[in-house]
């Protein structure tokens, strides 16, 4: 019973409030005005983030090729060592330095460093 009481208070407390709110809302019509002239200015500023996004991501992407040119003109003045290239499945381990295999550095197995 106590329970239903308290209930009842507490609704027609929040009924009270909103009441209130809508009594308030009613009273000043130039908070309207204010509400829409805060939404154009975050459409304005909205448009700029936009246009700064997109200048930002342009020069994302051009300084991906030029990095992409940088490579592959350093790449391309470079020598050749001799455990680079194209033929790898013959040198074995050659062109990794550190990585025997579980058989150890003469290739017999079971023996280890």
């Amino acid at each position: 019973m106590v329970k239903l009481v308290i209930f009842f208070f507490l609704f027609i407390g929040i009924l009270s409030v909103n009441r209130e709110k809508r009594e308030e809302s009613k009273d000043s019509p130039g908070k309207l005005e204010d509400r829409q002239s805060e939404t154009t200015d975050d459409s304005e500023g909205q448009e700029t983030f936009e246009q700064k996004f997109l200048q930002l991501s342009l020069d994302v992407l051009t300084l991906r090729r030029e990095i992409a040119s940088l490579q592959a003109e350093l790449l391309s003045s470079r020598p050749r060592s001799k455990g680079e290239g194209g033929d790898r499945g013959d040198l074995g381990n050659a062109g990794r330095p550190g990585l025997e295999g579980l058989h150890g550095p003469k290739g017999e197995p079971g023996e280890c460093c």
